[in-house]
């Protein structure tokens, strides 16, 4: 009896499984309910040179789907800034979010020395 060769099924899955690896947390960042306060003017900004903070409705502080301290926050965004002095942030709060852990997150962002930054928004129904 001749042995099946399963050296090219193993290459395959390994590739695959490469690639959920690496598009997943891509997909999870999406995928976090945020119902963002609304707000009567929208500006577009570029995600080059930004990072996405996001503070749930439960008071998590999440960045690229991993939750994190505020210490953990100023931390990883002083890294960040060495490599990108143009750099600022963007908080995307629930609306129902506790303001302190906003505030928090604001002061987090000043202490690790980014200047500029950006409160998410949605645009404001129209019909009212």
């Amino acid at each position: 009896m001749t042995d099946i060769n399963i050296t090219s099924l193993t290459d395959v899955l390994t590739a695959i499984l490469a690639i959920f690896m690496i598009t997943t947390p891509f997909l999870i960042q999406s995928g976090i309910p945020v119902k963002l306060p609304q707000t009567e003017t929208l500006e577009n900004i570029n995600d080059k040179d930004s990072v996405t903070i996001v503070v749930t409705k439960d008071n998590r502080i999440l960045v690229n789907n991993a939750k994190m301290t505020e210490k953990e926050l100023k931390r990883m965004l002083k890294n960040k800034l060495l490599n990108n002095p143009d750099m600022f942030a963007v908080i995307k709060a629930d609306e129902t979010a506790y303001h302190g852990w906003v505030v928090e997150v604001i002061d987090a962002v000043k202490s690790a020395g980014i200047s500029r930054m950006a409160i998410a928004t949605e645009l404001k129904d129209k019909k009212n």
